[in-house]
């Protein structure tokens, strides 16, 4: 095995285990729900694989000072963060790089360097000092960043079995009822965009879209105001089509209003993937000037397709389909038109995505049973490629890369 990073954790009584810098009091409204302090990193068990630990702050030896948390508002209180003196002189001299960490979020590195400064501001420390562990995979050229991103991996814990495997392959050349499948829970502008543009062929597949999803007025006011000035030849048909019939629900149980299911679902549940053909994955981040230019990000949604052997179009940001391949899983540019990928202009990608799936799904349901069949290759790849990434590659990876981070200095 690989050598392992060390890290010094915080052990008081009011303190949360694994939480580093804040009173238990203080941060616990900025951490998801979790009885097991590991399970913030996207670890869980698997903690001590990755790293070495300990509640003393080392005498010589590098190490990492942990922070962890899960809601981008932690920034209202991240200025009142406690950092040990003798934990600060660490890192002046060196020894010490502060790992700041969410695994779960591909946020921009925009909202990321207001953390930093923070600490650069409070503590007197530099960029070198710092290091972001984070799901998004756009470069950054302030800070060394290492990537994270524990949706790649928990989509294949949820759904591992050989059973799960042997069924779905055993459905590739159904007859599907449905041409396509798009499913959206948090209101998006790019969500709203799409949910238009399918409408009128919503009786050919399965298409989803919440009112709020339980998030406040202020955001769902927000997203249909921008919605409407980003595309305001959709806004009429929105208005008086689709806004007074929002949710959309499909009969499986779940309430996109309230139910979340990002990566396990029931057998029953999951029938709705062997009923349709085209995935189409409105990824979470797609507007740059919205949500911020300077991320790359793959959640749960762009695995789903992979684990149901399912053909894909992404809307996502600029260069999601070239990411996927970067990470060795093949996407399906010999049937469906990928260019779309290489497009900045968002409004131009989404309408150009769009043509893509529709072009897809125009064929009728014998035709695209016959190219399930021609994909079962491509299927059989990713899943296989999914299945390595989870059981070694990205820990391995992950472990070395923090390793050399600490013992090289290199940024």
């Amino acid at each position: 095995m690989q050598d392992k990073p060390l890290v010094y954790l915080e052990f008081a009584k009011d303190q949360i285990f694994y939480v580093n810098g804040f009173k238990k009091d203080m941060i616990t409204p900025y951490l998801n729900v979790e009885a097991d302090g590991r399970g913030l990193y996207a670890l869980w068990a698997e903690f001590d694989l990755i790293f070495n630990k300990t509640t003393k702050i080392p005498k010589s030896e590098n190490f990492y000072y942990p922070i962890v948390f899960s809601r981008w508002e932690i920034t209202e209180i991240f200025k009142e963060i406690n950092i040990n003196p003798k934990v600060i002189k660490k890192v002046k001299s060196g020894q010490c790089k502060i790992l700041i960490l969410n695994p779960f979020e591909g946020w921009t590195w925009t909202w990321w360097s207001e953390i930093g400064d923070i600490l650069k501001n409070k503590f007197g420390i530099t960029n070198n000092d710092i290091v972001f562990v984070s799901g998004n995979y756009y470069p950054n050229k302030e800070y060394k960043t290492i990537v994270f991103n524990t949706w790649e991996r928990q989509i294949f814990s949820n759904y591992q079995t050989q059973d799960h495997y042997e069924r779905t392959i055993s459905r590739v050349k159904d007859i599907r009822p449905n041409k396509f499948i798009c499913l959206n829970r948090r209101p998006s502008i790019h969500r709203y965009a799409v949910v238009s543009q399918l409408y009128d062929i919503k009786d050919q597949g399965i298409l989803t879209c919440a009112s709020n999803a339980g998030y406040s007025d202020w955001y769902s006011n927000w997203v249909q105001d921008n919605f409407f000035e980003r595309y305001p030849e959709l806004e009429g048909k929105f208005k008086s089509e689709i806004k007074t019939k929002l949710p959309l629900k499909y009969n499986d149980g779940l309430n996109p209003e309230v139910d979340n299911p990002a990566s396990n679902e029931t057998l029953e549940q999951s029938e709705k993937y062997y009923n349709s053909y085209l995935y189409i994955v409105t990824e979470t981040f797609f507007e740059g000037e919205a949500q911020g230019e300077f991320t790359l990000f793959l959640s749960e949604k762009a695995f789903k397709p992979i684990i149901f052997f399912q053909p894909f179009v992404m809307f996502g940001r600029p260069g999601t389909i070239k990411l996927l391949q970067e990470l060795g899983y093949k996407t399906f540019g010999d049937y469906i038109d990928e260019s779309y990928d290489n497009i900045e202009d968002d409004k131009t990608r989404l309408y150009k995505a769009v043509e893509s799936a529709k072009t897809f799904i125009n064929q009728s349901p014998e035709q695209l049973t016959k190219l399930m069949e021609e994909m079962i290759p491509i299927f059989e790849h990713n899943y296989k490629t999914l299945k390595t990434n989870h059981d070694s590659k990205i820990f391995d990876r992950l472990r070395e890369d923090m390793y050399t981070c600490l013992h090289t200095g290199n940024n």
